[in-house]
């Protein structure tokens, strides 16, 4: 799995981890795209869009999304920028830089996921325009495994993985996999 993978690895690259996706998003063709969010915080942050800018983004900023619009993401104590995401196609590479904490509802998945140590899903909505979905986020710590408390996986979480899932071929999918059946049993009064 990619919590596992990111987990396992010392430094995360875009290469690696392009491979690693394009393999899952290959294996579940219901998948929108993967990410990779780094936990950013707040005096970390010009250091970190520096260290974007000498890799070839120039233009690379911590954002949040207005509309259709990403402007730069006011100060926060911590940010999870989206830093990767697979596929890298037009459609989803604007969103490079966004800062998940600025809407409310990933927020507080990615939050929950951070606290518990368990995948948490967004609520669904449309997603590019394309179809209903929604995200799911796995926390990554330090340390590789989770700690044994909120409180502390709070500190030690390093960044969060991300899918983008397409919730209606999802549901076709399983359907085809495993036709719905019920069975229906009168009982006397």
């Amino acid at each position: 799995n990619l919590a596992t993978y990111v987990n396992s690895a010392s430094h995360v690259d875009a290469d690696q981890f392009r491979l690693f996706s394009e393999e899952l998003l290959r294996r579940h063709p219901y998948l929108f795209s993967t990410s990779y969010l780094p936990r950013v915080a707040d005096n970390e942050r010009r250091d970190f869009e520096r260290s974007r800018h000498e890799v070839g983004f120039p233009e690379f900023s911590v954002n949040d999304r207005s509309g259709d619009d990403y402007l730069a993401a006011p100060r926060r104590a911590q940010h999870f920028p989206l830093l990767f995401i697979e596929p890298f196609e037009p459609v989803s590479v604007v969103m490079i830089g966004f800062d998940i904490l600025s809407e409310p509802s990933l927020a507080q998945a990615a939050q929950t996921a951070i606290d518990t140590a368990q995948p948490s899903a967004a609520p669904p909505h449309l997603i590019e325009g394309r179809a209903w979905g929604y995200w799911l986020f796995t926390a990554i710590y330090a340390g590789k495994t989770a700690p044994a408390t909120a409180a502390e996986r709070r500190s030690a979480v390093n960044g969060l993985v991300a899918l983008r899932i397409n919730g209606e071929r999802l549901l076709a999918e399983s359907m085809a996999a495993r036709p719905l059946s019920a069975r229906l049993r009168m009982m006397p009064a």
